[in-house]
C-alpha cells in the first residue's frame, strides 16, 4: 500500500510540472527523423569516403603519368639504353611504384615505350623519337669532298651554313641558263670530307634485321590480307604488333591501316584509295602510286617510287638499304610535284659504278619537307625546306651529264618547322626529343 501510494504520488508530481503521455504517431514521427538524419549523416560518410578514393585514385594516376613522362624522358636523355631490351626502374627508391622502358627500332625510327604501374592501376604510353632537330648551328648542305666544286645555275637558291668541297662553290651555266642569283650562298662556308656523315651502325643493323624479318617470331601477331573482314584496322601501339604479309606482292587499295601494323611482302604496291597512318612497309620493291596520300615508313632492299602528286605526311621515311656490291639497279624515286614531310633516304652501302643511273631522282616540284640524305649520289630538281647530305649531285640533261650542278632548285633550313625531328648521325651527342606520341 505504501508502494502505490509513492508511485501515485510521482505521478501526480509529473502531471504537476506539466507531464504527458506520448502519442504514438509522435514517436513514429520521432523514429522517421531519426531514420533520415542516420541517412544523411550515412550519405555525407560515404561521399566523403568516395571522394578520398577518388582523390587517391586521381593522386596515383597522376604519380603514373609523371613516373611514364620521366621514363620517356629518360630514354631521350641517356643515349647507353640499349635496343630490344627491358629496363625496370624503381621509382625514387621506394618500392611504391614500378616502371618499365624500352627502345627499339619500328622503320628507320625509335620506338620508345614508358610503362608504370601500382597494384592494379597502370599507364603506359608510346612515341617516336629523332635526334635532329632546329638549333643554332644546323647545317642546311653538307656536299661531299670529290674533287669537284659545286655550281650553281639559274634561280637556284641556298640558304644557311653548308660544307662543301674545298674547291668551293661557283657560278655555273646549264643549257644557256647562267646563275640568277647574286649571293652564290646565303650562309657561313666551311668545307667536308670526302665521306658523307654516316648514321650509327646498330641503328643500320636494326633496319637490316627488320628487313629479314624473322616470320617465326612471336613478337608479331600474323594475318594474312585477305584475313581482313572490314576495310578498316587500327592497332593500338599498346598491343602486339600486327605483321600482314604475303610473300610475292601486295596491293593495297582500298584498305585503312592505322597504328601498330607492319607490311611484308617482296613488293608492295598503294593505291591512291587507301588510307595508310604510322604503318611500316617492309619489301625489296615499293611502288605508291599517283595521287596518294599516307603517313607511312616505307624499308626496301631494291626499290622505292613515288607517284606524281602524292602527299605524305609527318613522320614519313622512304628509305633504300642495301649492301649489295651490285647496287646499280637500286633506285629511290620521287616523281613530280609530290610533298614528302619525313626522311627520305638512300642508305646504300656500295658505290654505284654506272655513271648513268641515279640511285636517288627527286623530280621538278617536289618538295621535302625534312631530311634528304644519300650515300651515293642524287639528281635533284626539287626544293628541300631543311637539310641535304649526299655524295654527289648528278644533273642529267638531254646534252651532257653534270656533275655538282644544281639548276633551278632551292634548299633552305629556315623553312624547316620548328617542331620537326629527323635523324642524328653518327657522334652526335644532342639529347633526342619526342617525333609524335602514338596511341
Amino acid at each position: 500500500m505504501k508502494q502505490k501510494a509513492k508511485n501515485r504520488i510521482s505521478y501526480l508530481n509529473l502531471k504537476a510540472i506539466g507531464f504527458k503521455k506520448i502519442d504514438a504517431s509522435l514517436m513514429l514521427y520521432a523514429i522517421f527523423i531519426l531514420v533520415v538524419v542516420l541517412l544523411i549523416l550515412s550519405g555525407f560518410f560515404l561521399h566523403s569516403m568516395i571522394n578520398r578514393q577518388t582523390i587517391a585514385s586521381y593522386q596515383i594516376q597522376e604519380r603514373l603519368r609523371q613516373n611514364v613522362s620521366s621514363g620517356i624522358n629518360l630514354l631521350l636523355a641517356d643515349s647507353t639504353f640499349q635496343y630490344n631490351r627491358i629496363y625496370y626502374i624503381d621509382m625514387f627508391n621506394e618500392n611504391i611504384d614500378s616502371l618499365s622502358i624500352k627502345k627499339k627500332k619500328w622503320g628507320l625510327l625509335d620506338l620508345l615505350s614508358s610503362k608504370s604501374w601500382h597494384k592494379s592501376y597502370s599507364k603506359e604510353r608510346y612515341c617516336y623519337a629523332g635526334g635532329f632537330y632546329k638549333r643554332n648551328g644546323m647545317n642546311t648542305l653538307y656536299l661531299a669532298d670529290n674533287g669537284s666544286p659545286l655550281c650553281v645555275c639559274g634561280n637556284t637558291k641556298i640558304t644557311g651554313d653548308c660544307i662543301i668541297p674545298k674547291s668551293g662553290i661557283k657560278r655555273g651555266y646549264i643549257e644557256g641558263r647562267h646563275y640568277s642569283g647574286d649571293d652564290l650562298i646565303k650562309g657561313n662556308i666551311t668545307f667536308s670530307e670526302d665521306i658523307v656523315p654516316a648514321l650509327p651502325q646498330q641503328d643500320l643493323k636494326l633496319v637490316e634485321d627488320q628487313l629479314s624479318i624473322d616470320l617465326n617470331l612471336t613478337d608479331y601477331d600474323f594475318i594474312n590480307l585477305e584475313e581482313i573482314t572490314k576495310d578498316s584496322l587500327y592497332r593500338s601501339f599498346t598491343e602486339k604488333p600486327l605483321l600482314i604479309y604475303q610473300p610475292e606482292s601486295l596491293l593495297i587499295d582500298n584498305y585503312h591501316l592505322t597504328g601498330n601494323i607492319l607490311l611484308v611482302s617482296n613488293e608492295i604496291i598503294v593505291g591512291p584509295e587507301s588510307s595508310l597512318n604510322d604503318v611500316v612497309l617492309l619489301a625489296n620493291n615499293i611502288f605508291i602510286l599517283p595521287e596518294t596520300k599516307a603517313r607511312i615508313q616505307c624499308i626496301a632492299s631494291d626499290t622505292i617510287w613515288v607517284g606524281e602528286n602524292c602527299y605524305l605526311a609527318y613522320p614519313s621515311v622512304l628509305a633504300v638499304l642495301s649492301d649489295s656490291l651490285h647496287s646499280d639497279n637500286k633506285m629511290l624515286m620521287i616523281n613530280a610535284n609530290s610533298r614528302i614531310n619525313g626522311i627520305v633516304a638512300d642508305l646504300t652501302k656500295a658505290p654505284v659504278q654506272n655513271q648513268e643511273f641515279f640511285p636517288l631522282y627527286v623530280d621538278e616540284g617536289v618538295i621535302i619537307n625534312g631530311q634528304l640524305f644519300s650515300t651515293n649520289s642524287v639528281q635533284f630538281l626539287g626544293k628541300v625546306h631543311g637539310q641535304v647530305i649526299t655524295n654527289k649531285f648528278r644533273l642529267q640533261t638531254p646534252s651532257s651529264l653534270y656533275i655538282n650542278h644544281l639548276l633551278d632548285v632551292e634548299i633552305d633550313i629556315n623553312k624547316l618547322g620548328k617542331t620537326f625531328v629527323g635523324l642524328a648521325f653518327e657522334g652526335d651527342q644532342f639529347p633526342k626529343k619526342v617525333i609524335k606520341w602514338l596511341h
